[in-house]
């Protein structure tokens, strides 16, 4: 597998600059996590999410808030984006969770990327997986779910498994 790492020096406008220092404030409260109508109504779009993730300056925190919100953008771009998440080397398993939920939307293109986190070493990354591909409703998901349901010991995620196959019709089911 290959991986593609860049790296880039942007130079923001003043403008630009405000504008960053407001999307960081907003994506920092602690109770309160902007919808889509709020980041509508102040123009942020998933390429300045995505933004936020790369910038290093920012706290992790805000990194994570923006891989959770990019899931009011399903376009292309973000899965690609959120598939890059879930893969990257020694990613830290808050980002693996945020990208397991925000990859619902895409249906079963997300499935490949839910099925190897739920395969993860991390419990909370294989929970969120397990649930995310229960959101997910399909044939697919429901067969990835199974497929990790035989090897899984930990009784948090065998639980979430569980939950999420509840509505899965039966595997001999015409």
């Amino acid at each position: 597998m290959r991986v593609l790492v860049f790296a880039a020096v942007v130079v923001l406008s003043p403008a630009a600059e405000a504008r960053n220092d407001a999307l960081v404030a907003l994506l920092s409260g602690i109770e309160w996590v902007p919808g889509p109508q709020e980041l509508a109504t102040r123009g942020v779009d998933a390429a300045d999410l995505i933004g936020l993730y790369g910038d290093a300056e920012v706290p992790t925190i805000v990194q994570v808030r923006a891989v959770e919100l990019v899931v009011h953008f399903p376009e292309p771009a973000v899965r690609t984006f959120l598939d890059g998440v879930a893969r990257a080397p020694g990613q830290h398993a808050a980002f693996l969770r945020a990208a397991a939920a925000s990859l619902v939307p895409f249906g079963d293109p997300a499935v490949s990327s839910l099925a190897r986190l739920v395969c993860h070493a991390d419990r909370s990354v294989r929970e969120a997986a397990a649930r995310a591909l229960g959101s997910i409703r399909t044939p697919a998901a429901w067969e990835a779910l199974r497929r990790r349901r035989a090897r899984e010991r930990d009784a948090n995620v065998l639980h979430a498994i569980d939950v999420s196959l509840a509505a899965a019709p039966s595997p001999t089911a015409p």
